[in-house]
C-alpha cells in the first residue's frame, strides 16, 4: 500500500516539475503563464500530502494505516480530477494530430501527443490506486467480519 501512495505522489510531482516555469524540466520555455504555476503548486501539493500519507502508511498501528489508506484515496481521486483539464485541453488543440502549434501572448509553444498520453496515464494510475485502496479496505473488513462469524458460530456449536 505505501509503494502505490509514494508511486503516486511521485507521478505528482513529476507534473509539478513539467508545469513549474522555474523548473529545468518546465515544457514551455518560451512563454510563462501564471496559470501552470499555480496548476503546478496545486499539483505538488497534491503530490506532499501523498508522500506524507505514505510515511503514514507504515505506521505500526492499525488506525494509522487505515487514516492513510482512506485519506491517500481521495487525494489520488484528487490528482485524477487535476489533469483533466489539461488532457482535455491537448485534446482539443491536437484535433487528433501528434503535434500541434499554439501562439500565446506572442510566443509559440508546441504540445505533443505524449503529453496528452501522459495525463491520461496520471488519471488511469491515480483513479485505479484510489479505487484498489478503497475495495482493499473493503474487502479486508468483510474478511474479518467472515471469519468472525465463522468464529462465533463454531464456538457455538462446541467444536
Amino acid at each position: 500500500m505505501g509503494f502505490l501512495i509514494l508511486a503516486n505522489a511521485f507521478l505528482g510531482l513529476a507534473i509539478a516539475l513539467l508545469y513549474y516555469p522555474e523548473s529545468p524540466l518546465y515544457l514551455f520555455a518560451g512563454i510563462k503563464l501564471e496559470e501552470l504555476w499555480l496548476w503546478s503548486k496545486y499539483q505538488a501539493f497534491i503530490a506532499s500530502l501523498l508522500f506524507i500519507f505514505a510515511l503514514l502508511s507504515v505506521d505500526t498501528n492499525i488506525k494509522g494505516k487505515e487514516l492513510a489508506r482512506s485519506l491517500s484515496a481521495f487525494t489520488a481521486t484528487l490528482q485524477g480530477l487535476l489533469n483533466v483539464f489539461p488532457a482535455a485541453m491537448y485534446l482539443f488543440f491536437l484535433h487528433g494530430a501528434t503535434s500541434a502549434q499554439l501562439t500565446l501572448r506572442g510566443s509559440t509553444i508546441s504540445i505533443t501527443s505524449r503529453e496528452l498520453v501522459f495525463h491520461l496515464l496520471i488519471m488511469i494510475i491515480s483513479w485505479s490506486s484510489a479505487t484498489w485502496l478503497v475495495f482493499s479496505a473493503k474487502n479486508k473488513s468483510l474478511a474479518m467480519r467472515v471469519q468472525s462469524v465463522d468464529t462465533k458460530s463454531f464456538i457455538g456449536e462446541g467444536i
